[in-house]
């Protein structure tokens, strides 16, 4: 049997460990109230997780050649079990998690795996529809960033445009001309400014 200590990780999280080191309970605490959100067993898990001595597939807890080549036919999501596919969801792996809606969609829907395929294609097809109005901020921000970087090099360094700029602007008195003859000698006339 469990014992009854609870480890507390934080104000909101207590985890029931088990005599084996397992954590056997998992509690939440919300504003007044405990609820038990997941039990975990502290049995020993089915032999096929943990292969045994009679599985044909494993010598000495080992796999054999025939069971390594016949997983290597897992390559794709559609042909891994259930619970791989939440496992993989969880972590975030793109391609579980619309193999996860490919399945739901399959179940709630009672359709076959291909027309579920054309309907998660549908869905992706509608989102992505107004993807370049959602983005045109970033693009306009942008694009004003790398226009205002390439028009700062002439409002800084170019005669003409410092000129101009400063007789439309700012209205500085403008150095003698001897002042004036290199880039360099112009972009502290700029920042002077």
């Amino acid at each position: 049997t469990a014992s009854s200590a609870y480890a507390s990780t934080s104000s909101r999280l207590a985890v029931r460990i088990g005599r084996n080191g397992v954590a056997s309970s998992l509690i939440i605490r919300l504003p007044s109230t405990y609820i038990p959100s997941a039990t975990f067993s502290t049995s020993k898990p089915p032999n096929k997780t943990f292969p045994s001595s009679n599985d044909a597939n494993f010598i000495d807890g080992r796999p054999s050649l025939e069971y390594a080549k016949k997983s290597m036919q897992l390559h794709s999501f559609s042909s891994m079990p259930h619970e791989q596919i939440i496992q993989l969801s969880a972590e975030g792996i793109g391609g579980a998690r619309r193999e996860a809606l490919l399945r739901n969609i399959m179940a709630v829907d009672e359709v076959e795996y291909d027309d579920a395929e054309a309907v998660v294609d549908n869905i992706a097809e509608v989102n992505r529809e107004r993807m370049f109005l959602q983005a045109l901020p970033y693009h306009v921000g942008f694009g004003a960033a790398v226009s205002a970087g390439v028009l700062s090099i002439p409002l800084v360094f170019h005669l003409g445009t410092v000129e101009a700029f400063n007789t439309m602007f700012v209205t500085a008195d403008v150095p003698e001309p001897k002042d004036l003859e290199t880039w360099l000698e112009v972009g502290k006339f700029a920042f002077s400014q």
